[in-house]
């Protein structure tokens, strides 16, 4: 069992990146914010010295794995959303 909700979540995390690679191509506000995160980035390694910088990319991994699992968590609450709607217009 555990396999396979490893699998799943695997699988859903697969999914939620192709999303936002797509977002990134069609999406310019999300594609500007992108490009200037990784100018801000270049402008952290210059102000900051190893330690510094390590601090910053820790906090910064904490930031997108609290992400990653609000986004599973958010992924999973407008799938039950969606169905039950459909089951309201009796859709499915």
């Amino acid at each position: 069992m555990f396999e396979k909700s490893k699998m799943f979540d695997l699988y859903i995390s697969e999914l939620i990146e192709e999303k936002l690679k797509t977002l990134a191509v069609t999406d310019g506000e999300y594609g500007t914010l992108k490009a200037k995160m990784d100018i801000d980035f270049e402008m952290l390694e210059t102000n900051f010295n190893m330690e510094e910088i390590e601090i910053i990319e820790g906090f910064q991994g904490l930031i997108c794995d609290m992400y990653a699992i609000e986004n599973k968590y958010l992924y999973f609450q407008g799938f039950g959303d969606c169905m039950r709607s459909l089951k309201r217009l009796e859709v499915y």
